[in-house]
């Protein structure tokens, strides 16, 4: 059983990590979900002020916010930390891997979403495994090969990274019904789900 993140940057809604993560926890894993900011947060310049921090032309985040996730990170003892992210947010998914590096050397970190499939030689440059399309039945048996010491890169689905060599697999098709994914969303317990935001900042709130 293992502890997994999903940092949702700049995506209140992350259909798509609810989808995974209604799939890792019926394989027994727990997950928590952090919501960063949300769609709307980055439709003036005003939004994308920030005194420290990261700072782009479509997204930001403060050194305060991220301490924020850091700690709820740390607090959850995550085994893995995944980024769900669009191209908007490149930037700020960049950022953030560099700064989960350094205070979690030893958590892999994941990427998946639309922008890191259409860019798979960049967007591996700053993780250590890359979703392919689709991961409801790539992403657990990720996990699980990775809990139980087996080797990544056999797993179809994902780019794998290890130092400079990649090792690059193919796209896997799914095999898991959504609609029955659906019914299980709420099975996301509103504890492990934070929206951080910055009109809040320094409050953390439970449930969607």
């Amino acid at each position: 059983m293992a502890n997994f993140v999903f940092v949702s940057p700049y995506d209140q809604y992350a259909l798509g990590a609810q989808y995974l993560s209604s799939v890792l926890k019926k394989t027994g894993h727990n997950v928590r979900m952090i919501i960063l900011k949300e769609v709307f947060d980055n439709r003036s310049p005003e939004l994308l002020k920030v005194d420290s921090g990261y700072m782009g032309e479509t997204a930001c985040c403060s050194d305060r916010e991220y301490a924020m996730v850091r700690d709820l990170i740390r607090d959850f003892g995550a085994d893995f930390i995944g980024i769900s992210l669009a191209s908007q947010c490149f930037g700020l998914s960049v950022w953030l891997s560099n700064r989960f590096r350094r205070d979690f050397p030893e958590v892999p970190i994941i990427w998946g979403g639309v922008d890191s499939t259409l860019h798979l030689k960049i967007g591996i440059e700053h993780c250590d495994f890359l979703a392919i399309g689709e991961a409801e039945d790539s992403l657990p048996e990720l996990v699980g090969t990775l809990c139980s010491g087996g080797d990544p890169r056999h797993v179809t689905g994902f780019w794998t990274r290890s130092g400079d060599q990649v090792y690059r697999d193919q796209i896997r098709h799914l095999t898991v019904e959504r609609d029955g994914l659906s019914s299980r969303l709420s099975a996301i317990e509103g504890k492990w789900l934070y929206r951080l935001h910055k009109k809040v900042a320094g409050f953390l709130s439970g449930g969607r």
